[in-house]
């Protein structure tokens, strides 16, 4: 009769750790699914459809405010995205920023004259502003992509993104 009851208490208690695993995997999945997990990790690259060619010759600075729409990713619009790259304050008080143009690079990164095409412009409105302490580190900024071109001091811009945080890119 010990035997049996010793089975018992060993399928209850196999059968209680097996639940609890479940239950404990379940709720690591939803926690990553709640603390940002929900956007899409993309690269520069994919803001440019593969079909799209840069002109060769460049528009004229009258031009500047036109934006090519054909140069932007349509299958991005609307879409929850994770971008690295580097923060150039638009609108700002002091060392606060609210909206910021996002780029792969800074000009004085570069020892060339540098255009940036409006499909590697985004402008970023921020969900809440941000304290800035170092402004030419990279940051990763998160949001909702829109196909929206912004007019700004360094051109139209052919995305924003929209309800942004921002997080600091560790190499």
């Amino acid at each position: 009769m010990s035997v049996k009851k010793s089975h018992g208490s060993l399928f209850r208690y196999i059968n209680a750790l097996t639940i609890f695993i479940l239950f404990s995997f379940a709720m690591s999945f939803q926690a990553k699914a709640e603390t940002g997990e929900k956007y899409k990790v993309i690269d520069w690259k994919d803001l440019v459809p593969a079909s799209w060619r840069r002109p060769m010759i460049d528009p004229d600075p009258a031009e500047h405010h036109h934006v090519d729409t054909r140069s932007l990713a349509s299958k991005l619009d609307k879409e929850n995205i994770k971008l690295a790259g580097y923060m150039l304050p638009v609108k700002f008080t002091s060392n606060v920023v609210s909206e910021f143009i996002l780029m792969p690079y800074l000009k004085h990164h570069v020892k060339t004259h540098t255009h940036h095409e409006p499909n590697q412009m985004i402008y970023v409105k921020l969900s809440q502003p941000l304290e800035v302490t170092n402004p030419y580190s990279p940051i990763w900024a998160s949001g909702q992509l829109v196909l929206k071109s912004v007019d700004t001091p360094e051109g139209n811009t052919g995305y924003t993104l929209k309800k942004a945080t921002t997080e600091e890119y560790l190499y």
